[in-house]
């Protein structure tokens, strides 16, 4: 079969690049070859802080134990440039407690706060340096939902407008719990039953350096003729979302005016789709998915699809995949 071939061909490609890159990689000297044998790379344009492992010996001061028990610390590297790792005293904390009265949990740093319900669903989700709510008052964020996907021809490559029409509410997660305490990142873990064939795990974690809510999940899928989204209903009001493209980013209507707006219910897009108003808004970033959606001020995620032609078990079994979402002051480009 096709895909058959095409795996065989990526992983020519993914190993040919991985050769290169280890190549390139062992002609840059190390800025201190002394402190650590592990270099870290910024690609971006801009100067980065991130989480990351260290050993063990770091300082206790500046490292946190994570939930795979291992060591992590907070880096700072300039844009376009190499470090070794050296870890930075963090200028915020972070924190998360299980208020008993109201069951739920509250993740908080100096950027947000945010509210997750026994149900693993974002039920409020505030952002304390634009002093505005990021998801809509009495709606949720992170509502993981599925529905049919019965396409009339093309079985894996079509999904139809009418699918909309058919969602299943799927139950609340069966566990929620604390997994880390902070001070550099608190985390929960949620796990869903998705159906009798399904299941899914999600890490949900609030980092000590930013804004930015990141969700890490494993899903176990098995289903049939079925499609898995997570939907954010924002506090955004404007006629168009933007996703980012291969060398930029188009804009498709948030309503169905036309014809032609009505058939836009389903967006192609890479690393990011954003929703902004004049001075404010909010993206949704992934690691791997290429489908969205965006009805009015509720931005969706398409995860994992069910097809059965021409393969049977086309996308069938384990799946590792994140996304994240991130307020911002200002449009799109200044987001």
């Amino acid at each position: 079969m096709v895909v058959e071939y095409a795996v065989i061909l990526y992983k020519e490609v993914v190993e040919t690049c991985n050769k290169l890159m280890n190549d390139a990689i062992q002609g840059i000297p190390r800025p201190d070859s002394q402190t650590t044998d592990v270099l870290l790379f910024n690609l971006s344009g801009c100067n980065r802080q991130e989480l990351v492992e260290v050993s063990s010996s770091t300082s206790k001061d500046l490292s946190q134990v994570d939930y795979h028990n291992k060591h992590m610390a907070l880096v700072e590297i300039p844009a376009f440039s190499c470090a070794s790792v050296t870890p930075k005293a963090p200028q915020n904390t972070a924190s998360v407690r299980f208020d008993e009265k109201q069951e739920e949990f509250v993740l908080e740093n100096n950027f947000v706060s945010v509210v997750v319900g026994k149900s693993g669903q974002v039920i409020h989700f505030y952002d304390k340096v634009n002093m505005r709510d990021v998801i809509k008052r009495g709606a949720v964020g992170n509502d993981i939902v599925m529905y049919d996907d019965v396409p009339f021809y093309w079985d894996a490559w079509d999904v139809e407008i009418y699918h909309t029409q058919k969602k299943h509410t799927l139950p609340p997660a069966l566990s929620v719990e604390i997994i880390e305490s902070g001070p550099l990142r608190v985390s929960l873990k949620a796990k869903y039953k998705i159906s009798d064939s399904s299941q899914l795990e999600q890490i949900i974690s609030l980092p000590c350096m930013s804004p930015r809510l990141d969700f890490s999940c494993e899903l176990d899928w098995h289903e049939k003729h079925k499609i898995l989204k997570v939907e954010f209903d924002l506090n955004v009001r404007t006629h168009n979302a933007t996703y980012e493209t291969q060398f930029g980013h188009v804009a498709r209507p948030t309503h169905t005016n036309t014809t032609w707006d009505l058939a836009r219910f389903e967006v192609c897009g890479h690393k990011w789709a954003d929703l902004s108003e004049s001075g404010y808004g909010v993206s949704l970033f992934n690691d791997c998915k290429y489908g969205y959606g965006c009805s009015r001020s509720k931005l969706s995620l398409s995860i994992v699809r069910a097809p059965k032609r021409p393969d049977p078990e086309a996308d069938m079994g384990h799946h590792s995949f994140k996304y994240a979402l991130f307020p911002h002051k200002g449009d799109v480009r200044a987001g």
